[in-house]
């Protein structure tokens, strides 16, 4: 068997099961931090001198 054969092989089973392993592993994206989580807020008027703080 070829390693080419193999490969594909290889992804076609898991293929089959890819979306279960999604969902069983991947939080969902509004779960998820950013690092703009932890700067302050843009839209403050101090937020330069918030930033400088940092």
């Amino acid at each position: 068997m070829s390693l080419f054969d193999l490969r594909l092989e290889v992804m076609s089973t898991i293929g089959k099961s890819m979306d279960d392993l999604l969902e069983k592993f991947l939080k969902p994206i509004e779960s998820n931090w950013q690092p703009s989580d932890l700067l302050p807020d843009s839209r403050n008027p101090e937020f330069f001198d918030e930033v400088k703080e940092i």
